[in-house]
């Protein structure tokens, strides 16, 4: 199966996480203190694309600019809530320039590699980076004549925007798969666990979808729930993105080129479904209106095995750095059955 491990872009939001609920326990009189610091996941994935994604997309394909900047705006607006209408209109545009990068950025990379593989359009394909950024910006400029509009409909654009991606990522991580049988059962666990993450996401946003939650009548819930709409949209956005790159790469180097090919899946979907069980499990709490206590006790159960997979990830790290192999245990070591 073509396609790079997830595991780095997993420790980042973990950490950022574990960080995030260390300072929400240490310091509870800071008001939204894990829906601030949750931002991290934003920040740090854009800081980690713009080294990683740089030499292998095009113009529009990297995630990193966008990124950090709803990263930083969210903090800044969740740092100090009251009374700051100017950050929060910041922090809503920045999301929905996002959602619209992604749109964007998953449909250009699709129509990548479709037309790589149609004789008579494969020689168009270095014009389709040009035409999409020409589209980003046409589509920029509609949200700023309509933003009111926008603004007042955000549940629709992020359908929208969220259903194209969805539907050009499906058809990227099936191209990935190269159709083997082992490949195509990932790519299924993939692409509904990054789905089903992407969704509780929005329903923990608090006023999107779900039960409705407000920092100023619901603070300490709020504080939680709309943390883990940050940190799960941010791992959601940054998983479809090295896909997109992997496509992308897949399409415009030759095959000798093509290094990262994934040998073992098993510490990448430890961790994929670690987050996955933890959407669904905070999702349920949110509807069913659990309670703080309870809530807290789910958030520090989650950061300890987030604390065991960021360890062993270290671990894998430190085995390669110092030589005992030239690559970490591998999944079809573990399980041979999967080289059948």
């Amino acid at each position: 199966m073509f396609g790079r491990p997830l595991g780095t872009v997993l420790v980042i939001v973990e950490a950022a996480q574990l960080l995030s609920t260390i300072v929400h326990s240490a310091v509870p009189n800071w008001g939204e203190s894990f829906a601030t610091l949750s931002n991290l996941g934003y920040v740090a994935c854009g800081i980690f694309f713009n080294y990683h994604l740089k030499p292998r997309t095009g113009t529009l394909g990297n995630p990193a600019f966008v990124m950090l900047f709803l990263g930083i705006t969210s903090f800044s607006f969740h740092e100090e809530p009251v009374g700051h209408v100017q950050k929060h209109v910041l922090d809503i545009t920045a999301g929905l320039l996002l959602v619209l990068h992604l749109a964007c950025t998953a449909t250009s990379a699709a129509l990548t590699e479709m037309f790589s593989e149609i004789s008579i359009l494969r020689k168009h394909v270095d014009k389709i980076d040009t035409a999409f950024v020409l589209i980003f910006s046409s589509a920029l400029l509609m949200l700023a004549l309509l933003y009111s509009q926008i603004y007042a409909n955000q549940l629709t654009f992020y359908l929208i925007c969220a259903g194209s991606a969805a539907l050009a990522a499906f058809f990227i991580r099936i191209r990935l798969s190269q159709c083997k049988r082992i490949s195509i059962a990932i790519t299924a666990f993939e692409f509904i666990s990054v789905c089903s993450i992407a969704a509780s996401a929005v329903m923990n946003q608090g006023e999107l979808l779900g039960r409705t939650l407000r920092h100023a009548t619901d603070p300490p819930f709020y504080d939680v729930y709309h943390g883990f709409w940050h940190l799960h949209f941010s791992l959601v956005i940054a998983l479809l993105n090295l896909r997109f790159g992997d496509i992308l790469e897949q399409t415009t180097q030759p095959v000798e080129n093509q290094r990262h090919i994934i040998d073992s899946y098993f510490f990448d979907a430890v961790g994929l479904l670690t987050f996955f069980a933890q959407s669904i499990t905070m999702l349920l709490m949110k509807e069913l209106e659990a309670p703080l206590t309870a809530v807290r006790v789910v958030l520090w159960l989650f950061a300890v095995l987030q604390t065991a997979h960021v360890a062993w990830f270290a671990y894998l790290r430190a085995w390669r750095w110092r030589g005992r192999a030239r690559t970490a245990p591998t999944l079809s070591d573990t399980l041979p059955f999967l080289n059948m």
